[in-house]
């Protein structure tokens, strides 16, 4: 039995359902007519669990080396996986669920066989056959706006292996670090469509988004948590090249359009092969001959029991699913009026997303609001992504700054005192206010009495009672003030003084 996500339909005999039919990213030829590039991904997110998926050893980055393990996650001979980590489970049905995706009732765990030095047992415990979920679709918007649909094909959990390091002083050696072995993964895997560069990567970066949105990983690729493979090929063309472990979105616009280049020459070569990425040097370079499915010898794991998805982990997974990304997007462009591009750098950081929800709940105009987050509060956002000031005080910075003759450098000193802790900004604020309006008061005035001088005939109009003269020493008045200036203060001070003039 197969439950559905946010998308319904049965699955095709492929296993895409019903978003394999949407229409999938195009990919844009070349000058001269080029073959269409035809891009899938491999995407491996690092679950946000406090401990492994086969045994209760905890998930710790800052751990000195080899100090989480146990004779499981180590490998060590008779030692048998523990029930997987319930927790991990219930974040992979969390995202497909998000993703549209079916999830299987029931699934089957496999040894995928390979000889490396950071698979300590010789084989990962992963899914092949069966998987947890297939179907869904990952959507993005291209350069005009329009919503693509690209098809998810399996969304399956598995261990990380160990990790390996390279010490610059000592070329000759290798050192494994366990403890990341063992850690739970979720993987995605897209099906292949016609995409360039740039499209790629804004798959991976909207997954990413969804990823930390729906809090079913940490997705940082700066920390290992989402690493991405891309298979790449020219339609028509036999030769397949997948490209390891890119740890960037900029690795990834760039690995592709790299291997795109080098596709199209005319020695290209024709059959499958596995490359890793120099970001240094800014190309590929050869790893292996591509494996087939066959070399890995995946056979049904003989120490677990099938996966099970009962309706409380089905609920459980699906409780308090926020609004995902495209959705967002699609909601401040229809209503705040904000551009595609403002909306999808806003929707890719959850925590500003959500400082700036808060910014407009408390009053500040949408685009302003989007806009200075997006500068001024990025520039002094703490490692929360956010400034340091209450979003309802920042709402009132920008609606201040927003007003016409805004004094924005006074305004941006007050913002920048508030996050050195000089004070709160709305504290700051009301300072300014004050500052403001006795300075304002006093230019008003000022202008006032020289416009009054510098035209005595209509001065004496006014004595004369013609009253409507006043309107024209309010708009010299205005332009003598650049506009920055409220009309009905300086009608009133106009009103004051021409009283004066006549009681003389």
């Amino acid at each position: 039995m197969v439950v559905r996500g946010r998308e319904t339909g049965q699955p095709d005999r492929d296993g895409r359902g019903s978003a394999g039919r949407r229409r999938a990213v195009s990919g844009e030829p070349t000058a001269g007519g080029a073959l269409p590039l035809r891009v899938g991904l491999e995407i491996h997110a690092r679950l946000a669990t406090r401990s492994k998926l086969f045994c209760p050893c905890a998930v710790d980055d800052a751990a000195a080396p080899n100090t989480r393990i146990c004779p499981i996650c180590f490998g060590l001979p008779g030692a048998l996986p523990a029930p997987p980590n319930r927790a991990a489970i219930r974040l992979a049905v969390r995202l497909a669920l998000a993703l549209g995706a079916g999830v299987r009732r029931e699934s089957a765990w496999a040894r995928k066989a390979y000889f490396y030095p950071d698979l300590p047992r010789g084989y990962q415990i992963t899914q092949h056959e069966s998987p947890l979920a297939q179907g869904g679709a990952i959507r993005i918007e291209d350069d005009r706006g329009e919503r693509i649909a690209v098809p998810v094909e399996r969304i399956h959990v598995e261990e990380d292996a160990a990790r390996t390091v390279h010490p610059a002083d000592t070329p000759a050696e290798s050192l494994v670090d366990f403890n990341r072995a063992g850690v739970p993964l979720v993987e995605i895997v897209t099906a292949p469509v016609e995409a360039d560069a740039e499209q790629a990567r804004r798959i991976v970066e909207r997954l990413r988004t969804i990823l930390a949105a729906t809090g079913v990983s940490e997705a940082a690729m700066e920390r290992g948590a989402l690493r991405c493979d891309v298979n790449v090929s020219l339609s028509g063309r036999a030769a397949r090249v997948e490209v390891k472990n890119l740890n960037s979105l900029r690795a990834v616009r760039r690995a592709i359009a790299c291997e795109a280049q080098r596709l199209a020459r005319p020695d290209a070569p024709a059959g499958r092969e596995t490359r890793g990425w120099d970001e240094r040097a800014g190309r590929t370079y050869a790893l292996r001959t591509k494996e087939g499915l066959a070399e890995y010898r995946y056979f049904p794991e003989p120490d677990l029991p099938p996966l099970v998805i009962d309706e409380a982990l089905l609920a459980e997974a699906g409780r308090g699913l926020p609004e995902l990304p495209d959705e967002r997007i699609r909601r401040w462009r229809r209503g705040h009026g904000l551009d595609v591009d403002t909306a999808r750098t806003l929707a890719a950081e959850p925590a500003a997303a959500r400082y700036f929800e808060r910014m407009v709940e408390a009053g500040a105009p949408a685009a302003p609001a989007a806009s200075w987050l997006l500068n001024d509060g990025r520039r002094a956002a703490g490692p929360d992504g956010i400034p340091p000031v209450p979003a309802r005080d920042a709402a009132a910075l920008v609606e201040r700054l927003a007003a016409p003759g805004a004094p924005r450098a006074a305004l941006r000193a007050a913002f920048d005192a508030a996050v050195r802790g000089e004070g709160s900004l709305r504290e700051l604020l009301g300072r300014l206010a004050t500052q403001d309006g006795t300075e304002a008061a006093a230019g008003i005035d000022a202008a006032c009495r020289a416009e009054l001088a510098a035209h005595p005939a209509q001065v004496a109009s006014w004595r004369a009672g013609r009253r409507g003269v006043v309107e024209f020493f309010v708009g010299c008045v205005m332009r003598r003030l650049a506009g920055r200036a409220d009309p009905r203060a300086v009608r009133r001070r106009l009103l004051a003084l021409l009283g004066e003039d006549a009681r003389r």
